[in-house]
């Protein structure tokens, strides 16, 4: 079992025992078992951004804050899966443009922090997802290609 399967069990297991308790008691119990499920060379501040980014992705328009937290925990698996070297790229994206975007933000501001094989990995993958700035295939709407008729 790897390490996002591994957590992936904790969440569940997690989001039953706590099923009784306030929104904010449940988010504080998740933040610390996805801080705990990330390797050493990810630092403190970058692993609490990155649980803020989870938040912000689920909890829009929620009715129950709570469940909402356990409901999209397939997205922070994920983010688990990046960080601990497990991400698949062939699996459906877990994310949108606007979260990869700000995965990218968060991890190209701790890079200085952060492990370098570490780093390297989740770089790989943000790059192939097109998630930093000027990388391929970057997430932008833009089609430079329509503009070239603008100049003649």
């Amino acid at each position: 079992m790897n390490r996002s399967d591994h957590f992936s069990a904790d969440i569940d297991r997690c989001g039953k025992r706590t099923t009784a308790e306030s929104a904010a008691s449940r988010e504080k119990a998740l933040r610390s078992l996805f801080v705990a499920s990330l390797p050493q060379g990810v630092p403190p501040a970058l692993a609490d951004e990155l649980f803020g980014i989870y938040v912000a992705s689920v909890l829009p328009g929620a009715e129950e804050p709570g469940e909402a937290l356990f409901g999209g925990a397939d997205r922070l698996t994920s983010l688990c899966a990046l960080f601990n070297g497990e991400f698949d790229l062939d699996a459906p994206d877990p994310f949108n443009e606007e979260t990869w975007s700000a995965i990218g933000e968060s991890v190209s501001a701790s890079a200085e922090d952060m492990d370098m094989d570490i780093l390297t990995a989740v770089m790989g993958v943000l790059l192939a997802k097109g998630a930093l700035d000027g990388s391929p295939g970057a997430l932008d709407d833009d089609d430079d290609d329509d503009d070239e008729d603008d100049d003649e």
